[in-house]
């Protein structure tokens, strides 16, 4: 999703390479002040990236209004920066995902419907390759809501099976 503006923007690491070998050639004074700012402003605004990026990763409640601010502030600062770095749009990326996923959970988990086995397992696969911790609020649910409905199920199929063979007394 963030890789379209990767063509567009100067790779952070260009443009501190570029800013270390100003430091050995003879160049203006001025455009040597200039790039520093730029990687300065870049550097600042990747470390703050970083901090949205954690803060939503550390999340584990249902709140996902609070994350999805920051992410959403986080997008668009990556939008405005202009400078592309490559680890921190892959950061925001996984964190992008996994709150669509938690979103998508809690669509399911509040939904009219009652989820099957099969939507829980799926979305417990997805939330396992986004490495999602166990400690977060839409696991446990989903996890949960597995388990009971494993428990019911084996109850289901006791019952009828007392009800087909009778209750051996």
């Amino acid at each position: 999703m963030l890789q379209r503006f990767a063509g567009k923007r100067p790779e952070m690491e260009l443009l501190i390479g570029l800013l270390s070998d100003t430091e050995e050639l003879c160049v203006w004074v001025e455009e040597r002040d200039v790039l520093q700012e730029l990687v300065d402003k870049a550097l600042a605004c990747e470390t703050h990236l970083t901090e949205l990026v954690n803060y939503a990763s550390s999340q584990k409640d249902k709140d996902l209004g609070r994350v999805r601010e920051k992410l959403t502030i986080a997008l668009k600062a990556v939008e405005v920066t202009g400078v592309y770095g490559h680890q921190g749009n892959c950061n925001l990326e996984l964190a992008l995902a996994r709150n669509l996923w938690r979103d998508k959970v809690n669509r399911l988990l509040e939904g009219s419907e009652k989820p099957t086995i099969q939507q829980v397992q799926q979305h417990l696969k997805e939330g396992c390759s986004l490495s999602i911790s166990s400690e977060d609020y839409y696991i446990d649910k989903l996890i949960e809501l597995k388990d009971t409905s494993l428990f019911l199920g084996r109850e289901s199929y006791i019952v009828t099976l007392l009800c087909i063979y009778g209750d051996g007394g």
